[in-house]
């Protein structure tokens, strides 16, 4: 196949966020009186809002604790970030020049909003101009693991699906992904691969230079 993008997610792809996130979660969740555990967190990456409200009022029997703990999980990230600055995922730098030379757009594809996109990139020494499209959830009713965003993100660059690759490093990225059509591809971060993540993944690398390949 002759893939025309590569799609690529931010947090846990390109910039190496996840473990703070993962940190701040489960301190919010004890500032705001609850207990959260570190695969509870995990759970949250790249989660649909409407799902993650759902996983929180599982959690403790109410609908006060997702927004109460997801504010403070934003000041507490932002207050973590500015003590010490997050870093590019090793080899995203090398990629993103390389890429640049080769015969296929890059895209983003991230539940992030568009806000902390640009500040993150800018942080960790990124030019957003690399990319040919952003495209966040932010953009569509439904997060991931819904297909939605991929959908979106083929029509915005006039392709269908399986001439798309989809870098993504989370159960619920790749589901995602997976979904819409996309040639899916995983590199783990917090979550190894697992029988039943594989069930959406096409092909797991180690590195995101090894995309190019």
């Amino acid at each position: 196949m002759n893939y025309k993008v590569i799609f690529l997610d931010v947090d846990g792809v390109l910039v190496d966020s996840e473990r703070v996130f993962n940190s701040c979660w489960r301190k919010a969740a004890e500032v705001e009186g609850y207990s959260m555990t570190y695969e509870q967190a995990l759970q949250l990456r790249s989660l649909d809002s409407g799902l993650a409200r759902d996983l929180f009022r599982s959690w403790y029997g109410n609908d006060d604790a997702y927004p109460a703990i997801r504010a403070a999980r934003k000041l507490i990230m932002a207050e973590a970030v500015a003590k010490e600055p997050l870093r590019a995922k090793a080899g995203v730098l090398a990629f993103l020049n390389k890429a640049r030379s080769l015969p296929i757009k890059i895209a983003i594809v991230t539940s992030s909003p568009m806000s902390r996109i640009v500040s993150y990139l800018a942080s960790v020494g990124i030019d957003i101009s690399l990319f040919d499209s952003i495209i966040t959830t932010e953009q569509v009713m439904r997060g991931k693991p819904f297909p939605d965003v991929y959908l979106y993100a083929c029509k915005s660059v006039g392709l269908g699906p399986n001439e798309c690759i989809a870098v993504e490093d989370s159960p619920n990225g790749v589901k995602s992904a997976h979904d819409a059509g996309c040639h899916t591809i995983m590199i783990p971060d917090l979550t190894p691969s697992t029988e039943d993540i594989r069930r959406f993944v096409d092909e797991e690398l180690t590195c995101l230079e090894d995309v190019l390949d």
